[in-house]
């Protein structure tokens, strides 16, 4: 069974004392096992009752407050209450709860508590822990002066659940405050981070986080295998999978089992996975699953999209959830003598009925106005979206059974296309209108808004946006734009004889409103015998203003019409998302929470973000396996799209991946972040023979990528090339994102994934009827986490190194005679990213060094030169494993490396050097890499591909071998430099005067590069000069590009402790890479 709270209790000492009471709670049985969360203000000593167990301490401030977590064990003989006492008196509180499923022998899985330094309101409980199939309870505790006030608590974290929220509320000294918080053992893994906020400030403050270990039942190789597979007959598939009530069919499943496929398919790297699929075939000799059968039991549900769920009776809190799908086909047949009879089914994942979707989801405006997600109070009594084609005579309404929007003068639909959050609008001529005419409203409160988009240039006179007709005695009401400094907005409003009973303005901010889209919106509420008016304009800069007011003695009525219209001086102004509501709790207020998101189509949204808004829109359960760490992209305008092309978006600009086999068959994205340095979910020993037979590796350059270029949907671009993988082919995504800048990071990243070391595992095979010891970690999987593979040794032609593997996918059959699973793997290794400061991901590779001199297999000292930073010389840093060529070595010390000679500083002057054609160069002061001086390079570029070349036009044969066997030079193009594709290289003049050009490596602009080659040899012993070629493209005019310090660098000499780490021991020659062992990655 799964970790569950079955009850809980507390206690809240609102005077100080010494003694805690809190009652048992409720139906508590022998077995349960009870967790105690107890905070008091100051430091006192906290002792627990007899036989409770203490699992940590904790303090936060200077003596401000302490909390301990206690356990306990049922045993069926609890009493009625439990007292904790303090050694001083303080004010304090207690929580208990009663949890069932939990180990009694081991129930504490983990714990994290944490002093919260900036206390504040918000409150992080860091759930970093290691194993997520349990149940995590979270808490905070908070101090602060007293007030008379209680402090209140809510959690925002998805897939949380607030249990308590608690507050000693004096009147005077110090409150302690606090909350439980609990959540299912997958939420370790949705949202590290539970977040826990308080109503009111607070001054010091700590968090727990405690996972609850559950009842393992394992598996036992001599058992029958038999899954268990139950169907909801005549469930609601688009309905709360809570509500669906299961039969067990399990007996009627034939001997073949079940065939389950989940995630991506082999060597697939697609952002959004196929729908997972389920197949079997049921026994049906009384014909209760053949369809259209009115004998069946199950009539009339024999039919399509019925959810059926496949689990096993092992595992952590079992059963174990194989997989929920929807039932697509029943195939019954027959013998020949016709009385016996089984059915195949076949089912697949919620995808398959989204991919299926192909009609395109409404605009953001119009989603967020009028559903399919809005409240029943916010729904609006009118709405015309305006989003016609071209040639429509009048707008239609969103709602059924309403009248369309009448149209008068020119008006052309579908000429403004411009607006993120719409499809494309009308724009009205001078004397041009659009009028609604409103059916149903109720007197009392109304609030009407449209989104416009007014000319760049300011009105010459009063000009009315916007105006609303109704019943009250303030019978129409307008909101107008006037000339002055700045501009103002005035809303106005007129009884029935015409005269002015409403009159109120405000400046605005004309840029906000000139040439942008806003939301307008002006609210009328009868307040008693008088009327609160409220206008205010949000613009899709991000921005707004408002005003408003209260007219004495006045009705609002209810709206009969609503009516937007062109002057002289806005004739060209776009409008659209005409809407009214008539619900006193309705706002202009409640217009603004969904108007920036929405008229910029969810522009700035995380992805994960957005996939949840969407897959609350859809109505659709999901899921969302994310880190801590806030990511650096977010997304652009949500498209006019089908649902799945929508959704799969955000898995493509995260460069995650959406599948549908997450919980109960919810829908779930795994981040890029989650997969950033998890550590092993299983691990796979192939020396204990936990992999079966058929490992089956490749090497190739497919899907290798070594040039990606990223494009901002409807923005720039940014390219990024690996001259140093192997050969790859190029590729061009487009992406949704927010704004430039990142594009060329995002193209590296995917390179980088693309480029994976050593050979491709694009599936795992395992036999759990022959390791039954992986069963229970293996029923913990989940798409995404990672996979150890070890012993690799006992293969001789093997590469001994362990492999990280992340599993994606996979096909799992399970008969009552085998067990078997087929992972679907991509190297973990690209994921391993660097954290600053850490002693095992925080070391930086050393790329292009190498051997200098070849080492045989017994090497204890190797010399090396590095064509980039050196080494380091720290003794804290060792030992530090290395890769040379394809040997694991452990290095103990490093000595310093010198520079081999220093070539050129320009400190003084150009040191003889000359561009090269049109290229120009001069010594400058700044700015400088190091030293007083660097070489300005300055040229007039053509456009297209151009380039910068430069040399020290020495033409004398010369030999530079004894210097060192790489030359570097620093370059730096300025920040604010046009074009893209910034490269450079290093080249030397042969003796017949030919240049041979190093490697290429990429520069970001504003940033110092170090470019590095290392000729042949004989090159450098007989070169004439050395040159530096810089290229870019897109560049028109004149631009310049510094050099500083050119070198020839020495060798450095590294001891080696170790040899043969992963077991290969053999001769390397020189020029042998030399590398980290799994060297810091930048995080995206």
């Amino acid at each position: 069974m799964s970790v569950e709270l079955r009850s809980d209790a507390s206690t809240v000492a609102t005077v100080a004392s010494t003694s805690l009471t809190v009652d048992c709670p409720a139906g508590v049985v022998a077995g349960d096992v009870l967790l105690a969360v107890v905070a008091a203000v100051g430091t006192p000593t906290i002792t627990a009752p007899a036989g409770w167990v203490e699992v940590d301490t904790l303090d936060a401030g200077t003596s401000s407050l302490r909390s301990a977590v206690y356990y306990l064990v049922a045993d069926g003989g609890e009493p009625a209450s439990w007292s904790w006492t303090l050694d001083s008196s303080a004010r304090a509180w207690v929580w208990v709860g009663a949890y069932t499923g939990v180990d009694p022998d081991d129930p504490i899985q983990a714990v994290a508590g944490e002093e919260d330094t900036t206390p504040g309101v918000n409150f992080m409980a860091s759930t970093d822990l290691l194993r997520p199939e349990g149940r995590l309870v979270c808490a905070a505790a908070a101090v602060r002066s007293a007030s008379g006030a209680a402090v209140a608590w809510s959690t925002p974290t998805a897939h949380r659940v607030l249990r308590a929220s608690l507050s000693t509320n004096g009147g005077a000294g110090t409150d302690v405050a606090g909350c439980v918080v609990d959540g299912t053992g997958d939420a370790v893994t949705l949202s590290p981070d539970t977040r826990m906020v308080a109503s009111l400030a607070t001054t010091a403050g700590l968090t727990w986080a405690v996972a609850l270990a559950p009842v393992l039942v394992p598996y036992d190789r001599h058992q029958l295998l038999r899954p268990i597979v139950e169907v909801a007959w005549g469930a609601d598939p688009d309905g709360d999978p809570a509500g669906w009530t299961w039969t067990d069919i399990s007996d009627q499943v034939t001997p073949a089992g079940v065939t389950i496929t989940v995630g991506l398919a082999q060597d697939s790297r697609a952002s959004m996975a196929p729908s997972a699929s389920l197949s079997l075939t049921l026994l049906n000799t009384d014909g209760a699953f053949t369809p259209d059968n009115p004998l069946s039991p199950y009539w009339p549900h024999v039919t399509t999209d019925v959810p059926i769920r496949v689990s096993m009776p092992y595992g952590y809190a079992p059963p174990t959830e194989r997989i929920t799908a929807f039932v697509q086909s029943w195939s019954p047949s027959w013998d020949a003598t016709g009385d016996y009879s089984v059915v195949g089914v076949y089912a697949r994942g919620r995808l398959e009925r989204i991919q299926g979707a192909t009609a395109p989801l409404s605009s953001a405006l119009r989603r967020a106005i009028s559903g399919p997600s809005v409240p029943a109070g916010a729904l609006p009594v009118a709405y015309w979206p305006c989003e016609e084609e071209v040639g429509a005579a009048e707008g239609g309404s969103a709602l059924p059974g309403r009248p369309p929007l009448r149209v008068a003068g020119s008006v052309e639909f579908g000429a403004a296309s411009d607006c993120a959050g719409s499809g494309p609008l009308p724009t009205l001529a001078e004397g041009g209108q659009l009028v609604g005419q409103v059916v149903g409203a109720t007197p009392g409160a109304w609030c009407a808004m449209a989104v416009l988009r007014l000319p760049s240039t300011p009105v010459a006179s009063t000009t009315t946006l916007m105006r609303v007709d109704c019943t009250g005695t303030a019978r129409r009401w307008r909101v107008d734009l006037q000339p002055g400094t700045p501009d103002e907005m005035y809303v106005r409003a007129v009884d029935s004889d015409g005269a002015t009973v409403v009159e109120t303005g405000f400046g605005i901010t004309e840029s906000e409103i000139y040439g942008q889209w806003i939301v307008l919106a002006l609210a009328v509420t009868q307040d008693g015998s008088d009327v609160d008016y409220e206008v205010a304009y949000y613009s899709a800069v991000g921005s707004g203003a408002g005003g408003g007011g209260t007219a004495s003695s006045r009705t609002c009525g209810a709206v009969t019409q609503v009516t937007v219209a062109a002057t002289s001086t806005t004739a060209g102004m776009g409008a659209g998302h005409i809407a009214v509501w008539a619900d006193p709790d309705f706002t202009s207020g409640d217009v603004f929470t969904f108007a920036f998101a929405a008229l910029s189509a969810g522009s700035g949204e995380w992805p994960s973000e957005r996939f949840g808004r969407l897959c609350d829109e859809l109505g659709v359960p999901y899921i969302v396996y994310d880190s801590s760490e806030i990511s650096r992209l977010r997304m652009g305008p949500q498209p006019i799209a089908a649902a799945a092309t929508v959704l799969e978006e955000c898995a493509a600009t995260d460069q995650g991946l959406i599948h549908d086999a997450g919980p109960g068959g919810a829908l779930a994205m795994v981040t890029r972040q989650y997969r950033y340095n998890w550590l092993p979910s299983m691990v796979l020993d192939v020396s204990d023979r936990e992999v079966a037979a058929g490992l089956s590796p490749t090497y190739s350059t497919r899907d290798r990528i070594s040039d990606s270029t990223v494009t901002r949907s409807g923005g720039a671009s940014g390219r990024y090339v690996d001259t140093t993988a192997p050969a790859g082919r190029q590729e061009q995504v487009t992406l949704s994102l927010a704004e430039d800048g990142l594009q060329a990071q995002i193209a590296a990243w995917r390179v980088a994934v693309a480029q994976p070391r050593g050979m491709r595992y694009s599936s795992l095979p395992l036999d759990l009827r022959a390791a039954p010891q992986l069963a229970a970690d293996w029923l913990a999987m989940r798409p995404g986490r990672l996979v150890r593979v070890t012993g690799l040794w006992v293969v001789p032609t093997h590469p001994p190194a362990p492999l990280l593997q992340h599993v994606d996918g996979w096909v799992e059959r399970i008969s009552s005679e085998s067990w078997t699973v087929t992972l679907h793997t991509y190297p973990a290794e690209p994921y391993q990213v660097g954290v600053r400061d850490d002693p095992d991901r925080g070391r930086r590779d050393t790329a292009g060094s190498e051997l200098t001199a070849a080492i045989d297999a017994d090497e204890t000292s190797i010399a090396v030169t590095n064509a980039g930073l050196a080494w380091t010389t720290d003794p804290a840093h060792y030992p530090l494993d290395l890769m040379v060529g394809g040997e694991r070595v452990r290095a103990s010390a490093a000595d310093a490396q010198t520079p081999g000679g220093t070539l050129y500083t320009w400190d003084v002057d150009a040191e003889g050097w000359t561009g090269e054609g049109t290229t120009s160069v001069t010594r400058v002061t700044s700015p400088t890499h190091d030293g007083t001086g660097a070489l300005e390079v300055t040229k007039t570029m053509a456009g297209g591909t151009d380039s910068l070349r430069c040399n020290d036009a020495d033409g004398a044969l010369q030999d530079r071998s004894s210097l060192g066997a790489v030359i570097t030079v620093w370059v730096l193009v300025p920040a604010d430099a046009a074009g893209s594709d910034w490269m450079a290289h290093i080249e030397l003049q042969d003796p017949d005067f030919t240049w041979v050009p190093g490697p290429d490596v990429s520069l970001t602009p504003g940033v110092w590069t170090q470019v590095a080659y290392r000729p042949t040899p004989s090159l450098l012993a007989s070169c004439r000069a050395i040159g530096v070629q810089v290229t870019a493209t897109g560049v028109a005019g004149a631009q310049s590009v510094y050099l500083d310090t050119m070198t020839q660098l020495s060798t450095q000499t590294i001891t080696i402790s170790q040899r043969a780490v992963d077991g290969v021991s053999r001769a390397w020659p020189a020029g042998t890479p030399v590398r980290v062992y799994q060297p810091a990655r930048r995080a995206l």
